[in-house]
Order: structure tokens, then sequence, then C-alpha cells
């Protein structure tokens, strides 16, 4: 029988694949993690419950709401970033411009 799909279901998918992306990026598999449907405090309580940090910096270009993030994990420093309007669309990877 086919499981019928829930809100508690696919919030748990959404979960599943943000942690699946931010291990990808800390272990090195991939350079740039792909966050779909996340927010940003998602984002944050997963880094933060993996023993990572957040300065509590936000950065965001106004009305459209596209934000910046910057996270610490094990003295290396990432980058969450995506689009707060929509919320449908984030990404993770390591930090290499110091000017983010």
């Amino acid at each position: 029988m086919k499981e019928k799909l829930t809100k508690e279901i696919i919030k748990d998918q959404v979960t599943k694949w943000m942690e699946e992306g931010i291990q990808s990026v800390i272990t090195g598999k991939e350079k740039n993690a792909e966050l779909l449907y996340c927010r940003p405090n998602n984002i944050i309580e997963y880094v933060q419950s993996i023993g990572g940090t957040w300065n509590e910096d936000l950065d965001t270009n106004g009305c459209q709401w596209d934000y910046w993030i910057k996270l610490e994990i094990k003295g290396k420093t990432y980058i969450a970033s995506g689009d707060g309007y929509y919320g449908c669309c984030a990404s993770f990877e390591l930090n290499t411009d110091d000017d983010i």
C-alpha cells in the first residue's frame, strides 16, 4: 500500500536532505550543497547541534531578502545562503572569500 504523504513525512524528508547536504560539504565530498525548502533557522539549529557556531550575523540585500550566514564548524567557516522571500532554495558551502 502506498504511504500517504503528510506534512510530518515531508518535513522529515526535507530535514534529512538538509543534514545529508551539509554533511557532504563538511566531509569534502561536495563543494556546495543545495538545501531545498530549508529556512535559515533550520540550517543554524542543525549546525549548532553538531557542535558548530553562529555569530548571529545575517546579511541580507533588502526587499528580496536574499541572505548570507557565516557558520563555523571545527575551525572552518561555511556560508549558508538563500532566498528568504520565496524560501525554496538555500545553499551551503565552505567559505573561500573573506569579504562575505
